[in-house]
């Protein structure tokens, strides 16, 4: 009985243990995916995002209002930081 509990234990830290890590991973993923996505809005915000095909927001309602369609800000930099970090 006692070897049986001895081993549920150390089991159970094992499998604690090899969970932490991926978790630990994913949570630092989200957090990096998140921080380049508000710098890139940072930057379409004053205009420095050289890669987002509109200008600005300015220039991105003016699209849509003359009937255009695409990403939004919050899409394309959604997507801009995802493609970074993967």
């Amino acid at each position: 009985m006692k070897g049986f509990v001895q081993n549920s234990l150390l089991l159970i830290l094992l499998l604690g243990c090899a969970s932490t890590p991926t978790d630990g991973i994913e949570i630092a993923r989200r957090e990096v995916i998140r921080s380049i996505e508000m710098g890139c809005l940072e930057d379409i915000f004053w205009g420095m995002q050289a890669d987002y095909p509109l200008t600005d927001y300015t220039t991105y309602r003016i699209w849509l209002e003359m009937g255009g369609t695409g990403p939004s800000p919050d899409e394309w930099c959604r997507e801009y930081a995802r493609s970074k970090v993967n």
